[in-house]
């Protein structure tokens, strides 16, 4: 979305790699400043950069979800569940809403 292109889901599996690196690490994987030209410099010309605490199944996640090329990127074909990422997650119950969440926060009145 940061050139002017035609788009399709695969752009939706790169923010879900903005928003996953952001979650384990507080920190986007590219710029963090406030100026948009430095930002989609980044974007278009580098590669990103990971913490060297995330485990090696969560890196590679997020290097195939923010691939350059929108028919590289995990999650276009579909094949996102057989990441070694997600091995732990039944599927066939998170799809059927049995699956229990690994945390349940405790609900806050405000």
């Amino acid at each position: 979305m940061v050139q002017c292109h035609i788009y399709n889901s695969a752009v939706d599996w790169w923010a879900f790699g903005i928003v996953l690196c952001k979650m384990a690490t507080g920190r986007s994987p590219f710029y963090e400043g406030r100026k948009a030209e430095k930002c989609i410099h980044f974007i278009l010309n580098c590669q990103p950069s990971y913490s060297e605490q995330l485990s090696t199944e969560l890196q590679d996640l997020l290097e195939k979800l923010l691939k350059k090329k929108p028919y590289q990127r995990l999650g276009f074909k579909g094949d996102i569940r057989r990441h070694p990422f997600f091995k732990s997650i039944n599927w066939i119950e998170a799809e059927s809403q049995k699956l229990k969440p690994p945390f349940q926060p405790e609900p806050v009145s405000i």
